[in-house]
């Protein structure tokens, strides 16, 4: 290993790498890290802002996520998913639906065989 090491050289000066050597330091290299943390928390807000939207209506519950996740950068997205609520809308309309569903399919069999009995007839 510390032969490799020793058999490192720089790039030559003319050459692609060699240019980029040059250009690439301490700063740059920190300016891209701290754009890349920015542009995963803006993402991060802008999924939490669709996340909220569709698993609730209320919209003071959506406004304290978003701040949330806004003023507490990388806290605020587990604490935002540890509050938010487990079902979205859309499944808590079909799941609804198919509570009422039942109750329909239930009552339509519960009167079908009131309706025989009424007749006389037997299954």
């Amino acid at each position: 290993m510390n032969e490799f090491i020793r058999n490192m050289r720089v790039p030559a000066p003319d050459s692609l790498f060699g240019k980029l050597w040059e250009v690439v330091n301490f700063e740059m290299a920190l300016k891209f890290a701290v754009l890349y943390v920015f542009i995963v928390w803006i993402a991060t807000v802008v999924w939490v802002i669709k996340d909220i939207t569709n698993r609730t209506s209320i919209i003071i519950l959506q406004i304290l996520c978003i701040l949330l996740v806004v003023l507490f950068p990388f806290i605020g997205i587990f604490i935002y998913l540890l509050i938010r609520p487990s079902n979205t809308l859309l499944e808590k309309y079909y799941s609804e639906i198919e509570e009422n569903l039942d109750i329909v399919s239930e009552f339509i069999q519960n009167h079908i065989t009131e309706k025989n009995e009424k007749e006389g007839y037997k299954e």
